[in-house]
């Protein structure tokens, strides 16, 4: 039986058989996406919270927050589950550091 519901969903896996029950994907129809290109303003001051923030995006998304930083004196904190930084994003979190410095924003990397 699972043949045939794989060949009658067209491959696509929409069930999944775990140890304890199961699990069933649902497919949703959505509107076609439309870029709103409008421009965000970094915030004076406060908290900028990045879910997530430990891993590469989100050592990215600080670092290109720092240099919009000027005159600003909001600080960062990054979310993690694991809080570490991967040891292939230990080049970035040290050119994360460097600006850090240089701004003088705090980057707190485990929140």
């Amino acid at each position: 039986t699972w043949e045939i519901f794989r060949l009658q969903t067209f491959g696509q896996h929409n069930v999944r058989l775990l140890e304890e029950g199961r699990f069933v994907s649902k497919h949703m129809p959505i509107k076609p996406y439309q870029m709103r290109n409008e421009p965000w303003e970094v915030p004076d001051d406060g908290i900028i919270t990045i879910s997530g923030g430990n891993g590469s995006l989100g050592i990215v998304m600080s670092e290109w927050l720092l240099k919009q930083a000027a005159g600003k004196q909001f600080k960062i904190h990054l979310l993690s589950r694991s809080c570490r930084v991967a040891e292939g994003d230990m080049w970035l979190w040290a050119r994360l550091e460097a600006l850090m410095a240089k701004t003088g924003i705090s980057v707190t990397p485990c929140y």
